[in-house]
């Protein structure tokens, strides 16, 4: 192995050789000393724990944990989204038997972070991702006529004036849009806030023109969509009936009737 080689991974070795005297980058585990270890904990919503490297979270201020060489400095820094540059978070000492502990002071940023941790002359790095954002929902509810209830995708629904409602980050603008007909245009319809609890409703004022409808709902960054198809007009019957002789009744569709004026 030539001089000022760098040995990557955890606790590397090179099997049946010794290193040779020169330089070395050890990044992980340290053959000389105590092992600097990262964890990274998500403390907020349904899903908590530690997280996987690469993970995304929504925990702004998770806790960064792990082990190092007791009474050593660890060092924090985060190369964040699209920085060519990593800028220091934060700093935490190993006690006396190597455990540290961080939190951050301020809510880290949305996105990527590539976080990088150095310690008595180790390295370890650590990518996750922050999104904080719940994912906006869409539920299109029919109260008019005989069939009524939540719509799916590419229904035809009577109700001119169906409820929408869903979820939302809480306290963020939910926009709702509607594309009708062949038009190409997607004008904003109506905004609402979601509440502390991320629930929002709407109910247009005016009726919905008869005609399939592509909405758009977004908010926080997030969007969904679904189709409906409004059709307010009473579907046209007709039954003709024959009054004489001995066979009478509604005739079906080709029959033959000696009722000359049968009643339509």
């Amino acid at each position: 192995m030539e001089n000022n080689q760098s040995v990557w991974g955890k606790g590397a070795q090179i099997p049946g050789a010794a290193l040779p005297q020169s330089s070395h980058a050890l990044f992980g585990k340290s053959a000389l000393g105590s092992a600097l270890t990262v964890s990274v904990t998500d403390n907020v919503g349904e899903k908590t724990g530690v997280l996987t490297n690469g993970a995304t979270t929504d925990d702004s201020r998770p806790v960064f944990s792990g082990t190092a060489t007791p009474g050593s400095q660890v060092n924090i820094y985060d190369q964040y989204s699209w920085l060519w540059w990593s800028i220091p978070v934060g700093t935490a000492i190993a006690d006396k038997d190597g455990n540290w502990s961080f939190t951050p002071e301020k809510v880290l940023p949305e996105g990527k972070h590539n976080f990088t941790f150095s310690a008595a002359g180790e390295k370890a790095q650590f990518e996750m991702v922050i999104d904080t954002h719940a994912p906006v929902t869409l539920t299109v509810t029919d109260n008019v006529g005989s069939e009524t209830g939540a719509l799916t995708h590419g229904a035809v629904t009577d109700d001119s004036r169906p409820v929408f409602s869903g979820t939302a980050t809480p306290g963020s603008t939910v926009s709702i849009y509607d594309q009708h007909g062949w038009s190409w245009w997607n004008p904003l319809v109506a905004t609402v806030t979601a509440d502390q609890n991320g629930n929002w409703s709407f109910t247009p004022q005016k009726a919905l023109t008869d005609g399939s409808h592509h909405f758009t709902i977004r908010a926080a960054g997030e969007t969904t969509t679904l189709d409906v198809v409004v059709d307010t007009h009473v579907p046209v019957t007709l039954t003709v009936t024959d009054n004489v002789g001995s066979e009478t009744g509604a005739l079906t569709h080709g029959a033959l009737t000696d009722d000359n004026h049968p009643v339509f």
